[in-house]
């Protein structure tokens, strides 16, 4: 298809906007699509929601179906939901089939038009994906086509594509060649190891930020060094006699083994994926034959919280005295622990509590009215009445390994609704984040803030705030405006 002719079908499509299917579902935004069919965005249920469009009367209509059909009996916290599927008499000439599914507002394929990902994000990615495809093979399911576009975010929960899914054995709806096909489906070959072909390329690329080459034989080479066990599941994955592919379960083992010291040290991915949830996945409009699917209530994992090192209390500089030391001389034993306990104090007393940051270059330029210290007078620390003021501030934990793969600036704007008490009853993004882990790291510090409230007719008042905040390599920044005054 031609630039041209790419133009011409979205300019098409584009020009269904704003009708309403079966009385329903307005399409509210062209999303993206082909000749094939077309994405929009829609509601259902008072939330956002994608819905695909396909003509009646095709011969890759009827395949279609029985995917959605297939699709939406199905229920897995990492599958795409299909809500609402039918038929619609778009006009006298034209009746169109469409399915409403979730919407997701990233894909790992916009991840990949920026940046390759880094092997804590691997991690968080695969897991979830291997979960979801054992799922779907215990049933005798396959997905049919495993590639970047169909790996999706759902606010921080990885979504697969699901308008594809088919039973093991039968032909695939698409009659497209894809980069991302098994040797096998050439030949009319098809199995659940093609999915883990598909999957191989998938983080070949995710690596690499390109697919593989070909050998002599026409097989694909992976020449790179990718990291840990990742190369060794790359290279399991694409072995071109399906009978030699890793499993599932082999997969899961590889990526559960311990890293080798060397690379653990040389490599601090490890300890990221180990300590965080990182999915960083700028956002991206999905331009393609991919829903771009939205936040809504969905099933959710509930993973072990990851453990927190606790740090150890600062002791006093003097040795700790151990009880066999002290029992010989109970006297002067006495005399030394009082002496101990008075230094203690004293320094518990004249010691400033160190101030939390959660990186080490920190810097915080909030423009909002900040309280006063708390060494002023009461007088002195009243706000005006007229205003309110921030109390406490709070700045997104992020990883030394996110943080390094920053390039340039990373903006991520939040709206907070803060009650007459002062507490953060509310927080959204501010637009579109261009990552889910800065977005969600970001939204967990803000609903930690605290303000005071701005007054009227001298009653505390509700308000609201927008924090905008800017990551880069060295650090951070916030700034803080009241939106909406009483």
């Amino acid at each position: 298809m031609t630039p041209a002719q790419a133009l011409s079908i979205d300019t098409i499509w584009q020009q269904w906007e704003r009708r309403i299917v079966n009385a329903r579902f307005p399409l509210l935004q062209y999303l993206g699509g082909s000749r094939h069919s077309a994405f929009y965005l829609t509601e259902f249920s008072g939330a956002k929601a994608a819905l695909k469009l396909i003509p009646a009367g095709t011969p890759r209509t009827a395949a279609q179906i029985a995917c959605w059909k297939i699709a939406a009996r199905l229920s897995h916290p990492n599958l795409l939901k299909i809500l609402d599927a039918g038929l619609w008499h778009a006009d006298q000439d034209q009746d169109m089939y469409f399915a409403v599914m979730e919407y997701c507002d990233e894909s790992l394929a916009g991840v990949l038009r920026q940046r390759q990902i880094t092997a804590a994000e691997a991690r968080e990615i695969l897991t979830p994906t291997l979960s979801v495809l054992k799922y779907l093979h215990s049933q005798g399911l396959l997905h049919g086509q495993i590639k970047p576009a169909h790996l999706l975010a759902n606010g921080d929960q990885l979504k697969l594509s699901c308008d594809t899914i088919h039973r093991n054995g039968e032909g695939h709806p698409s009659a497209i060649e894809s980069p991302y096909d098994a040797p096998e489906k050439a030949s009319g070959t098809i199995s659940l190891t093609g999915d883990v072909w598909s999957l191989g390329i998938t983080l070949f690329e995710a690596f690499t930020g390109h697919l593989p080459g070909a050998d002599r034989n026409g097989d694909a080479k992976a020449a790179e060094k990718l990291p840990a066990p990742f190369d060794a599941i790359v290279a399991g994955c694409m072995a071109r006699d399906r009978e030699q592919r890793l499993s599932l379960s082999a997969i899961r083992a590889l990526l559960d083994k311990p890293v080798p010291k060397s690379v653990s040290e040389a490599k601090p991915d490890a300890d990221a994926a180990k300590n965080t949830n990182v999915i960083v996945l700028p956002a991206a409009a999905v331009r393609s034959e991919v829903s771009s699917p939205s936040r809504m209530e969905v099933i959710r994992p509930n993973p072990s919280p990851p453990k927190i090192e606790t740090p150890a209390r600062p002791t006093s500089a003097k040795p700790e005295l151990s009880l066999r030391e002290l029992t010989p001389k109970p006297f002067v034993a006495g005399i030394v622990l009082l002496c101990i306990i008075a230094i203690a104090i004293g320094i518990r007393l004249t010691r400033k509590p160190a101030a939390a940051t959660p990186a080490a270059s920190v810097k915080v330029a909030a423009t909002a009215e900040v309280a006063p210290p708390a060494h002023t007078t009461a007088a002195q620390a009243a706000p005006p009445k007229s205003s309110g003021a921030v109390l406490h501030q709070v700045m997104p934990e992020i990883t030394g390994q996110a943080q390094s793969t920053i390039q340039g600036t990373v903006k991520v704007g939040v709206r907070v609704t803060v009650d007459p008490r002062g507490q953060v009853t509310r927080a959204a993004l501010n637009g579109r984040s261009p990552s889910v882990y800065f977005g969600r790291q970001t939204l967990e510090a803000a609903r930690q803030w605290t303000f005071l409230a701005p007054i009227r007719d001298g009653k505390p008042q509700s308000s609201d705030w927008a924090l905008r905040f800017e990551f880069r390599r060295s650090g951070a920044t916030v700034n803080a405006r009241m939106i909406s005054r009483p």
